[in-house]
């Protein structure tokens, strides 16, 4: 292609990816990879295996990367962090600005750098260098999954809009640090948990409420995080700082104690259902957090469009509806959709998506096992049936088909007689 940056590849995922949330026959999304040598000949090996899915364009530096972007349009930029020219947060800050629908990578070797920490506001997802199809090509699947996911250019501008995963403020970066460490120490998690005084509250609130039926309240974070498992705590640490986040500008619109508390709920009853079928702990931890976080597009879309959820959330009580079909009339799509793309950028499990993007709707997806989805699908019906102060319009229906194909009509019984107590 003579002196242009840009070579042309296209490929399809890999073995080593994870399924997409969805497939579809979509044209060839096109991929920007800013960076030096070696890493692009390192990308042209990885990506040569695969032909048929993307078409990537090459620049060596932050000027050439700009004047490809004013060229064409990119569904996706992974930049090296360090470019001849400058620096490759910059250039993905100002992509954040001026093209919010396009996914971003951060091609960087230090996790732990604390200027890579500070910079979480320019980019969605992390890539490890030197770089490994482990680890490029699931980022590239997901992003893939994703554009499926979400057709509304409105509603990718505004969730790619959001500066930042919400919950990465100082005490979380601690306790994930701490959390990826070889050993982690329960008394350190607890250490950095009593030192956030909003993440400790929920912590304590959670673990003395109903749920456990304690003969004693516990006031030390340590023994909270005994009891709860490090990877529930995990979850409720990075719940609790989105919910935080959107208190400032989702409030107005959406009932957020009665969001938090239903979420709660959900998440809980969703890891007794995978618990009572018997499945792996890994799958307990993503219902758990695929609970938590099944309703965090309600709190996008109020708080980036407030107006138009306004006008979803009264539809919703005039005519009678439940409110992911307001939505749908309102966005073409739903707030299902919209918290799986965002999760979908920031990297959370295939399983985490699937059960968030299809909760209402299961037989959406392509899942066709027991597993997450069926967990939180089945919890957010129960939680709603069993405390309607939650509800914000009518309350949501079993997906029948779904439950048929997978023989679990005689299950739901069992599972809607459960009690939240003791669900841990």
């Amino acid at each position: 292609m003579g002196s242009h940056p840009c070579h042309v590849r296209g490929f399809s995922p890999g073995a080593t990816e994870e399924r997409p949330v969805a497939e579809t026959d979509a044209v060839p999304l096109r991929l920007l990879v800013v960076a030096e040598e070696p890493t692009r000949t390192e990308l042209r090996r990885l990506l040569q295996p695969i032909a048929d899915r993307w078409q990537v364009c090459y620049a060596a530096s932050s000027e050439q990367a700009a004047s490809e972007l004013q060229r064409s349009r990119f569904d996706v930029i992974a930049s090296e962090a360090s470019l001849v020219d400058g620096d490759g947060v910059a250039l993905l800050r100002q992509v954040r600005a001026t093209r919010p629908h396009m996914v971003r990578l951060l091609l960087s070797r230090s996790s732990a750098d604390q200027a890579l920490l500070r910079s979480i506001d320019a980019w969605h997802q992390y890539v490890p260098l030197p770089l490994s199809g482990q680890s490029l090509l699931p980022a590239l699947a997901r992003a893939q999954a994703l554009s499926t996911l979400l057709a509304s250019e409105v509603l990718r501008r505004a969730v790619g809009e959001m500066e930042s995963l919400p919950a990465m403020d100082v005490s979380y970066r601690q306790l994930l640090d701490e959390l990826r460490s070889p050993e982690p120490s329960v008394r350190r998690v607890g250490q950095i948990i009593g030192g956030d005084i909003a993440l400790s509250a929920r912590i304590l609130q959670l673990v003395n409420s109903a749920f456990f039926g304690l003969p004693k309240r516990l006031s030390n974070p340590s023994e909270a995080v005994m009891l709860l498992g490090l990877e529930t705590v995990k979850a409720l640490a990075l719940a609790t700082n989105i919910f935080t986040y959107f208190d400032r500008t989702s409030a107005r619109v959406l009932p957020l104690p009665a969001i938090r508390d239903h979420s709660t709920s959900v998440a809980a009853l969703a890891k007794t259902v995978v618990r009572q079928e018997g499945l792996e702990k890994s799958t307990l931890d993503e219902a758990f957090i695929s609970g938590l976080l099944h309703d965090i597009g309600k709190l996008v879309l109020a708080a980036q469009l407030p107006r138009d959820y306004a006008r979803a959330m009264l539809l919703a009580g005039e005519e009678r509806l439940e409110l992911v079909e307001a939505e749908r009339r309102i966005f073409g799509a739903s707030h299902a959709e919209v918290g799986a793309y965002l999760l979908g950028l920031w990297g959370f499990p295939e399983a985490v998506l699937q059960g968030v993007a299809f909760h209402h709707s299961p037989s959406r997806s392509l899942t066709a096992q027991v597993g997450v989805l069926t967990a939180v699908h089945v919890a957010n019906i129960v939680e709603h049936e069993a405390y309607p102060a939650n509800r914000i319009a009518v309350p949501p229906h079993y997906d029948s088909d779904y439950l048929r194909q997978l023989n679990l009509e005689d299950r739901l019984l069992t599972w809607s007689s459960t009690s939240l107590k003791g669900t841990f």
